[in-house]
């Protein structure tokens, strides 16, 4: 379950979780009813390790630039 983040223009901001991907781009507003539309936010990533960031950032800096192996 992912956590989708609607706006209410009466009531604010409030969360709703759903399946990924299967969020609705309104959902009615938990205190008065009325149709919030869908706010869209950055996803919540994890921290990572400093390690597994280094090899992250090869990796993707090789993919368009393959390092080129003479041996």
């Amino acid at each position: 379950m992912t956590t989708y983040e609607y706006t209410c223009l009466t009531c604010g901001p409030f969360e709703e979780r759903h399946p990924m991907g299967q969020a609705p781009g309104e959902t009615p507003c938990r205190c008065c009813g009325t149709p919030a539309p869908r706010r869209f936010s950055p996803p919540a990533v994890r921290q990572i390790t400093p390690k597994l960031r280094r090899a992250l950032d090869a990796q993707e800096s090789s993919a368009h630039e393959p390092r080129v192996v003479r041996r």
